[in-house]
C-alpha cells in the first residue's frame, strides 16, 4: 500500500522575515510559492499512483482561510477526485475546525476528521487491501489532553491501520502524546503533524516537516512522505514539493586575493543555486581579514544589492555578513552538556520562569506567548554558544 504523508503545510501563510520591497520577478514567484507547492504535492501523488493522500492537520495557516485558498484547496482536492485517489484531512491547532468557516463543499474523495474525538474509517485499495484510518481535529487552538488512550487498538480485520494525530511530546498545550502509548496500539503507522523539522520518532512514527518553509528557521525544509507498506515493512521517501527554499551558505573568500575579484567568485559560487530552485538565501562570508575596506561595503548593503541584481527571478539574499575571525574561550564543559541544558531551557515553564522580567511589560509580554519568537531566541543563543565557545570533552 503506497500514500503520500503531508502535514503543516500552512497553505495560507505569508514569508517572514524578508523585506517588503522586493525585484518584481522575485516577489511574484512568492506570492505563487504556497499555490505551487500545492500543486505540486497533488501531481506527485498522481504521478506515484498513490492509494490515498493524509493531510495531518495545519492545511491552513490563518482558522479563518480566504474563500480564494479555500477555492484553490478545493480544486486541488478535484484533481485527485477525478483519478480516485481519497484524501484525508484532520485539523490542527491553527486550522481548528469550525464547519462555518468553510464556503465550499469539500470533494467527494475527501474524508474529513471533523470532531475532537478519535473516529475510523475503513477502506479498501483498489489493490483489494483493506485498510483503517483513526484520527481526530482540533475544535479549539489549544488541545491539552492526550488524545492516546481514544485510539483503538489495532484493527485485526484489515492489512493496515494508520493513526493520524497532530501533536507534540513535550508541549502541553497540543494534544501531548507518551511515544509508548502509541506504540501500544500496534498501529501500522502513524501520521504526525505539528513539528515542522522531519522527525522520526520511530519506525513508524514520523513527523515529515513543512512542505514549504516560511521562515529562515525553516532551512532547506520542503518535502512530503512517499510511504509504502508492505507486510510489517515501512519504505520511506522523501519527494521535493517546495517552491521556494530558505538556504544557508557559508563562503570562504580566502583564494580572492583583492576585492576585484570577489564578485565574479561569489557568482561561480551561486550559480548553480540559481539554476536549480527559487531560493531566500542568508550568506556568511569567511576568511575576508586580507581584503581591504570589505566590511564597508557589507554594512551599507552595497554587495548584497549587486548580488540581488543578478538572479532577480531566482535568488534573493535576505542576509549577508561577515563571520569574525577569533578565538573561542574554551570550556572545561562537554557539548552533551550543552545540549541538554538547552533542551532544558526549551520547555516553556523554564523559558518563561528566566525572562519574567520581559513579562511586566506589555509589548514582551506577548513575545513570550510567541513560541516561534521563543524557538528563535533559542536558536540565536545555540549559536553564539558555538561561535564564542569551544566545548571540551569532560
Amino acid at each position: 500500500m503506497r500514500f503520500i504523508h503531508v502535514a503543516d503545510l500552512h497553505f495560507d501563510r505569508t514569508f517572514e522575515g524578508v523585506p517588503k520591497e522586493l525585484p518584481a520577478d522575485f516577489l511574484k514567484k512568492l506570492n505563487q510559492a504556497n499555490e505551487k507547492t500545492l500543486k505540486n504535492i497533488i501531481t506527485s501523488a498522481i504521478n506515484q499512483n498513490v492509494d490515498f493522500v493524509i493531510f495531518a492537520g495545519d492545511t491552513f495557516h490563518q482558522k479563518n482561510p480566504s474563500l480564494k485558498n479555500q477555492q484553490l484547496l478545493m480544486q486541488q482536492f478535484q484533481r485527485l477526485e477525478q483519478v480516485e485517489i481519497p484524501v484525508y484531512l484532520i485539523f490542527g491547532n491553527h486550522d481548528y475546525y469550525d464547519e462555518n468557516r468553510y464556503w465550499f463543499s469539500f470533494p467527494k474523495n475527501v474524508v474529513l476528521f471533523e470532531e475532537e474525538k478519535v473516529k475510523s474509517f475503513i477502506a479498501t485499495t483498489q489493490a483489494g487491501e483493506r485498510y483503517a484510518v483513526s484520527g481526530f481535529s482540533y475544535r479549539q487552538q489549544y488541545l491539552h489532553k492526550s488524545m492516546t488512550q481514544e485510539f483503538p487498538m489495532r484493527n485485526s480485520q484489515v492489512d493496515y491501520h494508520i493513526g493520524l494525530y497532530h501533536g507534540d511530546v513535550q508541549d502541553a498545550n497540543f494534544a501531548p502524546f507518551n511515544l509508548s502509548e502509541l506504540k501500544s496500539k500496534n498501529y501500522d503507522y502513524w501520521a504526525l503533524g505539528h513539528i515542522h523539522q522531519p522527525t522520526q520518532l520511530s519506525e513508524e512514527i514520523i513527523y515529515p516537516g513543512t512542505p514549504q518553509g516560511h521562515t529562515k528557521k525553516e532551512l532547506d525544509l520542503g518535502n512530503v512522505l512517499l510511504v509504502d507498506l508492505s507486510g510489517d515493512k515501512v519504505n520511506l521517501k522523501e519527494i521535493p514539493v517546495a517552491a521556494v527554499r530558505w538556504q544557508k551558505s557559508v563562503i570562504s573568500l580566502a583564494h580572492c586575493e583583492n576585492n576585484a575579484t570577489v564578485l565574479n567568485y561569489l557568482k561561480e559560487q551561486l550559480t548553480p543555486l540559481a539554476t536549480a530552485q527559487t531560493r531566500l538565501l542568508e550568506i556568511t562570508l569567511t576568511e575576508t581579514q586580507h581584503l581591504v575596506n570589505f566590511a564597508d561595503m557589507i554594512v551599507n548593503g552595497q554587495l548584497q544589492d549587486l548580488l540581488n541584481q543578478q538572479w532577480p527571478a531566482q535568488i534573493f539574499v535576505h542576509k549577508l555578513a561577515v563571520q569574525e575571525t577569533k578565538a573561542k574561550i574554551s570550556l572545561p564543559a562537554s557539548d552533551l552538556l550543552k545540549k541538554q541544558l538547552l533542551q532544558e531551557f526549551s520547555h516553556s515553564e523554564i523559558f518563561k520562569e528566566v525572562l519574567a522580567d520581559l513579562a511586566t511589560n506589555k509589548i514582551t509580554a506577548a513575545l513570550l506567548e510567541d513560541d516561534e519568537f521563543c524557538q528563535e531566541v533559542l536558536e540565536q543563543v545555540t549559536e553564539e554558544l558555538d561561535q564564542q565557545f569551544e566545548w571540551g570533552q569532560k
